[in-house]
Order: C-alpha cells, then structure tokens, then sequence
C-alpha cells in the first residue's frame, strides 16, 4: 500500500474509531491507534488509560513502554504527533475507549470493538503482534483462532505474521523500578531477536 493511501484510509479508521457509537462507552474517552506506516510491531493493550488520554499507552505504563520502544531504536510514545508516519510500531487497544475506573472491558465492549481490530490489521498489517496482558491475548486468540502463546514462544497468524504475548507494562510498575528495569531488559532482548530472526 503506497503511503499516501495509507494516510488516507488511517484518518478514514481514526474518525470512525472516534465517532463509534455502538456500545454503553459511546460517550466514553477513546484513542484511535498510534503510529505505524509498514509497522514491525503492533503493541495491542487492553483499553484506553485515563479519562484525558487520546493516545493510547501515554500514561505511567507507557513510560515503561516507551523505555522498551527506545531499547529497540524506536521512537518514544508522545503527545505531539499522532505517529502515522513512523515504520516501527503501532499501539492501539482491544477497546479503544476508556472504562470507568480502568476496569476491565466487558464482553459486549470487546465484541463491539472487534469490528475495529478487523480493520486495525487490515490497515496496518504488521509483522508481529504483541498482546501486552492477558486481556488482549485472550481476545487476538479468539479473534484468530489460534493457540494461546506461551511466555517467548510466538504463533504463526499466516505467512510473514507472528503473534506473541508478553505481560501489561503495569504488572512491573505494581513491583518497583527494579522490576521495570527488569521487564523492559528482557522483553527488548526478546524483541531484538525476533527483529534479526525475520530480517
């Protein structure tokens, strides 16, 4: 897909994705996703952070993100640009709107979303999906159809599409900086490897 259509059908997605009325979250805060022309990864999260967030992942958890996005020579998650020029990475969520009190999303809002993870993939198809928690592993193994992955083991979708889970960012946070330090030196080593493995 050249880039100039990319951009066209991605602000295409993002209004649809802003303007969704399909469920109870219809007035909720959402993000359309973030970054990704050609992307290597997209990073899949549960649901939108904070009520004041259009991005998804710029919150607390997303600094220990960002920290892995720099391990890898990518660019950090910001406020300032949507991302829809960057090759690396894409971020978006298995619901894209925020749900009151951070809860976990409801299997109607996961079914009403599933609609824009269909056309996520379509748009962005990336080389490897990484389902941060256990939320969103659950829904891209149903939404596939495919074996749930295992801790460093990776699912082929279909030719040049891998799929792998790793745990939420906010999981490390709840332990210290020391865990943080921790998540982000292994998974990036993980990521590393994959990146080499399919070049």
């Amino acid at each position: 897909m050249l880039k100039k259509t990319f951009m066209k059908k991605y602000q295409d997605f993002a209004n649809e994705v802003l303007n969704c009325q399909r469920c109870l979250l219809k007035d909720a805060n959402r993000a359309a996703p973030y970054g990704g022309y050609k992307p290597v990864f997209a990073f899949l999260g549960m649901s939108l952070h904070g009520e004041a967030n259009q991005i998804p992942f710029l919150c607390d958890s997303g600094e220990v993100l960002s920290r892995l996005l720099l391990k890898l020579s990518f660019s950090k998650i910001s406020s300032g640009s949507s991302g829809s020029t960057s090759s690396s990475y894409t971020i978006f969520n298995v619901v894209a709107c925020h749900t009151p009190r951070n809860r976990p999303p409801e299997p109607n809002e996961i079914k009403n979303c599933k609609k824009n993870l269909y056309k996520f993939f379509e748009l962005y198809s990336p080389k490897f999906t990484v389902a941060l928690g256990g939320v969103a592993c659950d829904v891209l193994t149903e939404l596939f159809g495919c074996p749930r992955p295992g801790r460093e083991e990776i699912v082929k979708l279909c030719e040049g599409h891998w799929f792998l889970t790793l745990p939420h960012p906010a999981y490390p946070m709840r332990q210290g900086r020391e865990a943080c330090d921790v998540w982000v030196a292994q998974n990036a080593e993980l990521l590393k490897k994959l990146m080499e493995w399919k070049n």
